[in-house]
């Protein structure tokens, strides 16, 4: 069960790592080639979430945030930039009765601002630290970023593959391979 753990663990920071450099780097990448590659990271970035080991948080422990407003803005700008035009997509909320307006540059900001604290308390390798960022970020999986993940795919999806008529598809499918 150790191996098991120690890999999840190892899993979750390589996603979290590509994620940060990924969007570390928007603004290089051609706009059209950036929510196709969001739409491969998020699913690896979520199953790994979801594999994160349960951990206890001593009630004592205070969590370290490493990313400052200044690098938060400072992203939020360079992702805003890269989806100049189509920063918006729509989803139901969470009792999934109403539809609202959703932001990709915050989503992916917040995302990147959980992913970087996380990275950074793990490196200070020391057992208290990695535990305490294992805790933080399985926590924050399920009341917050999990959930933020799959309303991003969901929007870069329609976003990729916007709704067509029943009888274009073949058109469509043909023109996208």
């Amino acid at each position: 069960m150790e191996h098991e753990v120690n890999k999840s663990v190892a899993d979750m920071i390589i996603a979290a790592s590509n994620y940060c450099r990924f969007v570390e780097s928007i603004e290089s990448i051609p706009k059209d080639e950036i929510p196709v590659y969001l739409l491969k990271l998020l699913p690896v970035l979520y199953v790994k979430g979801l594999l994160i080991p349960n951990t206890e948080k001593d009630s004592d422990e205070i969590v370290e945030h490493f990313v400052t407003e200044e690098t938060y803005e400072k992203i939020l700008i360079s992702v805003k930039n890269a989806f100049k035009g189509h920063e918006f997509y729509f989803d139901t909320d969470d009792t999934e009765k109403f539809i609202e307006k959703r932001y990709i540059p915050e989503y992916m900001t917040d995302l990147y601002q959980d992913m970087m604290d996380f990275l950074f308390l793990f490196k200070k390798n020391t057992h208290t630290s990695q535990n305490l960022a294992l805790y933080e970020c399985k926590n924050l999986f399920i009341t917050h970023w999990g959930a933020r993940v799959t309303s991003l795919i969901n929007g870069l999806h329609k976003m990729v593959f916007p709704y067509i008529p029943i009888e274009d598809h073949e058109d469509f499918f043909n023109s996208v391979n």
